[in-house]
C-alpha cells in the first residue's frame, strides 16, 4: 500500500505551499495502496492538474475551505465521489464557503469501501477538524485507517484539540494507522522521546526546518497561558501527541541523503515544514517509500 505521497499547499503567488511527503507501505497481500495527500487551501482546480493524482485512488485534502455537502462539479465529472468534514462558516461570505475542512477523495474504479467517523469539525463549532476514514478493499488483508487533520493558526483551544485526538486511536495493531495533517506546528529535528537508544539504530533520521524561529519550547518550558499559540507551541504539544500514541514523523525519513528538504511552505522569506505525514511507529517497517511531489 501506499500511503499518503506528496501533501501538498499551494497559495497564491507568491507563497507556495507544497505537497506532503509520499509514502509506500507494503500490505500483507504485497498489495500496494495509494494515497496522496494534498492542502489545496481552498484551489479546488489544482487538484486533477497534479501528476500524481493519475497513479492514485485515494486523495486526501486539508483547508479546502467549503462545506462538508458541496460537491465540485469537476471533480465528481471526472470520476471521484468526495466524503467530507467542514470548519466553520466565513463571516459575511458565499454558500459553502467554510474555513479549514478535511475531505477524502475515492475513484469510482477503486473498489474501496469508506467508513467515516467524525472527531471534531464546525458542526459542533469547532475551528480545528479532524476525521478518520476506515478503508476496506477485497485486495486488503486488514482495514486502512487514515486520519485527516486541520488546526487552525489563529484561534485557541489547540491543547484540547490535541487531547482530543490522543484519545482517539483504538484500532487493531494489526491495522495500519496513518495521519495526513496539517496542523500549522514547527517540531524542528527533534526525537520523539518514545524512541529508545536501540530503535534510533534501525529507525532513519529525519531531516527537519531547524530555523531556530521554529524550534519547539524545551520539554520544561511553562505551561501555555495564552489562548492563541504560536507555531512552535503547537510543535511541543504535537511531539507530546507522537510520543504519547508512538507515531513517527514520514517527512524527509526515508529519501536520499542528497534529496532536496521537502519544505511544506515557501514564502520569499520563509521555507518550512509545518504539515505533516504521521504513521504509528509498528507500522514503519511497510514503508518502503517516500517522496514529496510540487502541486503547481
Amino acid at each position: 500500500m501506499s500511503d499518503p505521497p506528496g501533501n501538498k499547499k499551494q497559495k497564491q503567488t507568491p507563497p507556495h505551499r507544497h505537497p506532503h511527503p509520499q509514502s509506500s507501505i507494503a500490505l500483507p497481500t504485497n498489495v500496494h495502496f495509494k494515497c496522496v495527500t494534498i492542502n489545496i487551501n481552498g484551489f479546488w482546480k489544482c487538484i486533477l492538474s497534479l501528476p500524481v493524482i493519475k497513479s492514485v485512488s485515494v486523495i486526501i485534502l486539508t483547508e479546502h475551505h467549503l462545506s462538508a455537502t458541496f460537491r465540485p462539479k469537476e471533480v465528481i465529472d471526472s470520476g471521484w465521489n468526495i466524503r467530507a468534514v467542514a470548519g466553520v462558516p466565513k463571516r459575511r461570505s458565499k454558500q459553502h464557503h467554510h474555513r479549514g475542512g478535511v475531505a477524502i477523495l475515492c475513484h469510482n474504479t477503486a473498489n474501496l469501501k469508506i467508513e467515516q467517523h467524525h472527531i471534531t469539525d464546525g458542526a459542533n463549532g469547532s475551528s480545528h477538524q479532524a476525521v478518520s476514514w476506515t478503508i476496506r478493499s477485497p485486495l486488503i488483508a486488514s482495514p486502512i485507517h487514515i486520519t485527516g487533520v486541520f488546526v487552525s493558526p489563529s484561534e485557541g483551544e489547540v491543547e484540547e484539540f490535541f487531547h482530543t485526538l490522543t484519545q482517539q486511536d483504538h484500532y487493531s495493531d494489526r491495522e495500519i494507522h496513518v495521519y495526513a495533517d496539517d496542523f500549522n506546528a514547527h517540531v524542528s529535528e527533534e526525537l520523539k522521546h518514545h524512541i529508545t537508544l536501540q530503535e534510533r539504530s534501525t529507525i532513519p533520521p529525519r531531516v527537519g526546518d531547524c530555523h531556530r524561529r521554529h524550534m519547539p519550547p524545551p520539554l520544561d518550558a511553562a505551561a501555555i497561558a495564552n489562548t492563541r499559540i504560536s507555531s512552535p507551541q503547537r510543535g511541543r504539544l504535537r511531539l507530546r501527541m507522537l510520543s504519547t500514541r508512538s507515531f513517527l514523523i514520514l517527512n524527509r525519513r526515508l529519501e536520499a541523503v542528497d534529496d532536496p528538504i521537502p519544505y511544506t511552505l515557501q514564502r520569499q522569506d520563509e521555507a518550512t515544514i509545518n504539515d505533516y505525514n504521521l504513521v504509528a511507529r509498528k507500522h514503519l517497517s511497510k514503508v518502503v517509500g517516500a517522496l514529496v511531489t510540487w502541486a503547481i
